[in-house]
Order: C-alpha cells, then structure tokens, then sequence
C-alpha cells in the first residue's frame, strides 16, 4: 500500500484485465491468477460474477480491522480489504487525478465532523480526514458482482496475497458478548435548557446537540456483523476500520450526489417514531418541527444558489421513513452547477448543515464545542464513495464507534426556540436504539 502523492496517482498508463468467475471461491483463485500474469504498471484485476453477491457480508468474519464498506442509497455497495491507495481528505486535484487515471475506481473518503478540531484519543486511528481505494473489493450494483484487485506501479503480484487469502479463510463466529451501559459525562436535558436560553437571547437560531453513550463490552464485537445487521432498507450504511477501530453507522440523510454537473442533496430535519406513515403525518402539523425544517431549507438554498445555474426544488415537503419507526421531514433540491465548480467547493459549501450543527453556522459550532461536552469525531461528518462519474456522500449520523473494550453511540437533536427538554431527549433515545438492536444484547 502507497501513500500517494499527486505525481505519482497522474502517471499512467493502466491495464485492466478482466475475467468471470461463477462463485467467490472461483473468483479469488482466478485474480490471482490474473495478478501473476499482469505485467507492470497499473494494474486493474475485475472478475465478473453472475450471482448475487452481499458484499458486506462476505467481509464478515474476515479480515478484521482491515475493511472498509460504504452502501448507497441506490443500494451500490462496495466491501473493501487494505488498501492499494490511502490519503487525506480527497482534494480535487488527487481526486481529477485518479479520476483520469482510473475512471471506474471507487473510493470511500471520510472526514470529522470538524477537522480543524484535534481528535481525542478515542478517535485518533482514524485521522482528521482519509480516503482509501481498496487493494481489493467486492462491489454490487444494478444486478451487477464483481471482485476487484489493485496492483501498483512496481508492486509484484504478491501485494494482493493478504487481501485475497483474507476472503478464503472461514469465517469467524459472531460474538455474543455482553454490553454494560456506562454513566453519561453530562446531562442532555440541561444541555437543552440551556441551548433554548440562547436561541432565546437571540444568539442563535437553531442549534444540533449530540449525545454520546457508552457500553463496556465484554470482549470485541465484529463491525461487520454489526453493519449486516444496519445495512438493510434505502439508507446509506458505512464503515471504516483502523485496526482495533472501527466507525459505523445507517444514515437516512444525503449530504450530496453529483453526477457530471447534476447535484442533488436534501433537507431533512425533524423527527417523530411512528407506526405507520399516516400517523408519521402528525409531523406536518408540528409548527416545532416544520420550523427546525425551514430552517435546513432556507440555509441550505442560500449556500448553493451562487454556485448553480439552474435549481429545481420539489414543492412539497415530504415526511419519510428511516430505520427504527422514525420519521422525518424531506425537502428534495436538485441543482445545475456552474462550470468549474468541484467536488470540494460543493462539499465545503454544505458541511455542516444545520441539521447537524446549527444557525448561524460559526455560533452554533461554538456552542457545541463548549456545550456538549465530547468530541464528535467522525459523527455527523461526510462520509461517501468518489468515482469518475461524481460523488455519493452521506452525513454520518446514526452511527457508533467500536473498539475491543467499548461500544460508543451517537445521537443528535435539534434545538429551537419550541424544543421541550424531555421529548428531545426521547427523540435521542429513539435514534441510539437504531443502532443499539444492532448490537449483543445489554447487561
């Protein structure tokens, strides 16, 4: 595996070669025999598959501490092990780079909530941001399987070896350990209280309070059997693995898709569990809700209108399902953007949205940085797949961190002038026990 430079991901050419295979087992013997017979350079290994293919389950049980997966909303979901390529938040000029080097090569990048913010301890073996093109993946979609190797200029054959052996071994039982709820560092309700003082005092808007709650465990827990778990439905679902780290998650919410010039991204905000869609309607008639909805809306048209020549907004909002009985409030805008605007710009426009942060953006971010008490991470920030079509990103919200001893969840609310201490603080319950079912049962 490279750290790459720029340089070095502009040098070409590459050599794709291309075989079929009619299960996993056949499709890992013959990539390595293509990888023997490659030659130098850049070489792209693809083997088709004509049955369906879960991904993320292929990687449970196998090669922990060493993945990387990212579903889309579309269901696109690809499951990768180590990495050919890694680097830092993916720029533009890397990412035109590979994009011209490898125009079918996906890569999932991440980054904190607030990168300018040092991690904590817990959240260090992750970086301040990163990507990663896997040294070889599993990907699905559209009907479509197939299992993708990398090799790099002067790297021999035998790069591929651990990655490809990692899929061949049995698979690793599911743990059943038991979790252990820790105390919380503060208390949520107050923390409320106080963030409607502000919103009161005219300070601020709208602002999005997390928090975080932890379990002991009584031995380590496999990400990936927790993400299968996650995975189901039509919401994004991730993971990036560092070791005995791992963060996870099934986000409802799109930051942003683009597709050539075409941007699409959402406004979702306000919340209710429900136990079907006619009483999920109650939403609409929330004044507190549509409000802290209005909100993301008027913010988010606001960033991206000087960037695009043409925007299209659906009229109506709509309320939505998520995973867990929640149900949210969804405006849909889809954007023409200008020439010369790129990945990043779009990008460092919507991050944070006020669903996630607040309004004004700068007080708000201020206000959680004194308030609430912990280091978000990665929660809340962009996390998505990069190819030579465009982007796919989502908000990283309903998700945890996992580490041989520890389960740690997070989950926010937002906070207006209307808020009541105690339903936000229920509403938080609802979104943790999305991902807490995911998991081993409590002690």
């Amino acid at each position: 595996m490279i750290h790459m430079s720029r340089l070095r991901i502009a040098s070409g050419p590459v050599h794709t070669h291309t075989a079929s295979a009619t299960d996993l087992p056949s499709a890992l013997a013959i990539l390595h025999r293509l990888a023997l017979g490659s030659g130098d350079g850049w070489r792209r290994l693809v083997v088709d598959l004509p049955a369906p293919l879960d991904p993320i389950h292929e990687i449970c049980g196998r090669a922990l501490g060493r993945r990387v997966a990212f579903k889309s909303r579309s269901g696109r979901t690809i499951a990768g092990v180590d990495a050919a390529l890694r680097g830092d938040w993916i720029d533009d000029i890397t990412l035109n780079a590979l994009r011209g080097l490898m125009p079918d090569a996906a890569v999932v990048a991440w980054s904190r909530f607030d990168p300018a913010v040092e991690s904590s301890p817990g959240w260090m073996p992750f970086g301040r941001r990163g990507w990663i093109l896997p040294r070889l993946q599993l990907e699905a979609h559209d009907g479509c399987q197939r299992l993708v190797g990398y090799l790099l200029p002067g790297e021999r054959p035998e790069a591929i070896e651990p990655a490809r052996a990692s899929l061949l071994v049995p698979r690793r039982s599911p743990v059943t350990a038991r979790m252990y709820r820790q105390d919380e560092d503060c208390d949520f309700r107050n923390l409320v209280q106080q963030a409607i003082g502000a919103i009161k005092s005219g300070d601020l808007e709208k602002v999005v309070l997390a928090r975080r709650v932890s379990y002991a465990l009584s031995e380590p827990i496999d990400a990936a059997y927790v993400l299968h778990q996650l995975a189901s439905g039509s919401h994004y679902s991730f993971l990036v693995e560092s070791g005995e780290h791992a963060f996870l998650g099934a986000s409802p919410e799109r930051l942003s898709r683009r597709v050539g010039q075409r941007l699409q991204t959402e406004m979702l905000a306000g919340t209710v569990r429900a136990r079907s869609a006619d009483e999920a309607m109650q939403l609409l008639a929330s004044s507190k809700d549509r409000h802290e909805h209005d909100v993301v809306v008027r913010s988010v048209t606001e960033r991206l209108t000087p960037i695009a020549k043409a925007k299209k907004s659906e009229g109506q909002v709509a309320v939505v399902p998520a995973a867990g009985s929640l149900w949210h409030l969804r405006r849909k805008l889809e954007l023409t953007l200008n020439d010369a605007i790129d990945d990043a710009s779009v990008l460092g426009l919507l991050h944070p949205t006020p669903a996630v942060c607040g309004r004004p953006t700068n007080m708000a971010r201020s206000h959680l940085s004194t308030q609430e008490g912990f280091d978000r991470g990665l929660y809340a920030g962009p996390i998505g797949l990069f190819d030579g079509s465009g982007h796919d990103v989502a908000v990283a919200i309903r998700s945890l961190r996992l580490s041989p001893q520890m389960a740690t969840l997070f989950a926010g609310a937002g906070i207006v002038r209307d808020s009541q201490p105690e339903m936000e603080f229920v509403e938080t319950e609802a979104k943790l026990a999305v991902a807490r079912a995911a998991l081993p049962g409590t002690g």
